[in-house]
């Protein structure tokens, strides 16, 4: 009797540790987004004043000679070095998303050695192939909100764009594949086309990705019974410890949650 307290007990270390450290990830992966696109916008203005010092002095900063320059700085960070990091953070996400997700499948496993091996479809995205897995008897699980799963696989179709073609649509020799993409990227906020058939991501489009997978593992885990237990009476014994203290407390957790909604450019 002993040892199997003892194996539950470890076992829901364990799943409360997966859940701490999946949110921390998340967090930090938001912390990395604000980090970089501020990053991009302070060079990118450092860039005009360097110009305009150089040519201002002389009135020269309307000059054909000074404009090209202009120009040519804001494409670089506007188009092309935004580009980079945006498909960077799309791509990191999706990796993030994927890992966890498979993690989960490990862990969900051997809890419920019941459940059937996970197989990835052969003509099936990863996300079709985890719903179908999550939600087959026995110990299946149903969402609260069924549409985030289309959510995610269109994430994943952005990605495979961006993995495959670099983002650039007439590089896509698939009939299939293009009108897929082009759907998936009309239906999509923040992301679009450009003239020449290159996917543009806007700078917020990675934060609602962010927030999106965060809300989907919340859901999961909430689902799959993946939170927090502690023994009767434990809460209250833990309370009685703060007594004194509670307004010192407040105003802590006022504080990050200040931090969280600045690191993850929204509120949790």
């Amino acid at each position: 009797m002993a040892k199997n307290v003892r194996a539950l007990s470890l076992r829901r270390l364990e799943k409360d540790s997966f859940v701490t450290e999946t949110m921390v990830n998340l967090a930090g992966f938001g912390d990395f987004l604000l980090t970089a696109e501020s990053n991009l916008q302070q060079c990118k203005e450092s860039g005009f004043r360097a110009i305009a010092r150089l040519y201002g002095p002389g009135g020269n900063i309307k000059s054909r000679e000074a404009k090209c320059f202009l120009t040519a700085h804001r494409k670089r960070y506007d188009r092309d070095m935004a580009r980079v990091l945006r498909y960077t953070a799309v791509m990191g996400l999706y990796i993030l998303l994927e890992t966890t997700a498979r993690k989960f499948i490990a862990d969900f496993g051997h809890i419920y050695p019941d459940k059937r091996r996970f197989c990835q479809g052969k003509h099936q995205g990863f996300v079709a192939s985890f719903r179908q897995w999550l939600e087959t008897p026995p110990n299946a699980i149903q969402l609260a909100r069924p549409r985030i799963w289309s959510l995610l696989d269109d994430l994943g179709v952005i990605r495979n764009c961006i993995a495959h073609v670099n983002g650039d649509l007439t590089l896509e020799t698939r009939p299939t594949q293009i009108e897929r993409c082009t759907k998936t990227v009309r239906r999509t906020r923040k992301v679009r086309f450009d003239a020449r058939g290159r996917l543009v991501l806007d700078a917020e489009f990675a934060f609602e990705v962010l927030e999106r997978i965060e809300a989907f593992f919340r859901l999961l885990f909430r689902e799959a019974g993946y939170r927090l237990a502690v023994p009767p009476g434990h809460a209250e014994s833990f309370a009685k410890s703060f007594a004194g203290f509670e307004e010192e407390i407040g105003e802590g957790i006022e504080a990050y949650d200040a931090r969280q909604t600045i690191n993850l450019g929204g509120p949790l």
